[in-house]
């Protein structure tokens, strides 16, 4: 089914987080399996390709943080390289990371491929089971209020 235009378009969803191992900004190595059991996890790959605008979802998630800290979740902002302004201390709220070698990228894509040719979102529960997975394509609103929607169902599905 597509999408109506200006609206993400579903990916297929009810598999695992890969557990891969990311560069932060400050050097430390982090993956997903960090935080499972502890928290749930909103994954958000971001293309090869910056868009012209700078990074789009960025200001609106740090901005509206504390709601997924609310839900119990972390929100981590994958790129292929990281971005100059990461190192800024305290720049976001949540961890940027770098998945330079397209390993992360490349074992969520369903082609296997490395690299995102678009901002892809996935929320999964505190066991890593990814429950929504998202395409955004350049220029269409971050589906922000529906991520946080999938939050709070699976902070009541599983409140532990």
């Amino acid at each position: 089914m597509n999408p109506l235009p200006g609206m993400p378009r579903e990916r297929a969803a009810a598999r695992m987080l890969p557990d891969v191992a990311l560069t932060a900004s400050d050097g430390r190595v982090v993956t997903p399996v960090d935080y499972r059991h502890r928290r749930h996890l909103v994954l958000i790959l971001l293309p090869d390709t910056p868009a012209t605008s700078g990074i789009p979802p960025l200001p609106s998630l740090s901005e509206r943080y504390a709601e997924f800290a609310d839900e119990n979740a972390e929100v981590l902002a994958v790129f292929p390289a990281l971005p100059p302004d990461s190192s800024i201390p305290d720049r976001y709220p949540f961890p940027v990371l770098e998945d330079r070698g397209g390993t992360l990228s490349g074992a969520l894509s369903e082609q296997g491929a490395s690299g995102t040719p678009c901002i892809t979102v996935y929320v999964a529960d505190r066991y890593g089971e990814i429950f929504r997975s998202l395409d955004v394509a350049e220029g269409n609103p971050f589906p922000l209020e529906e991520v946080l929607s999938w939050l709070r169902f699976l902070e009541r599905l599983c409140p532990e």
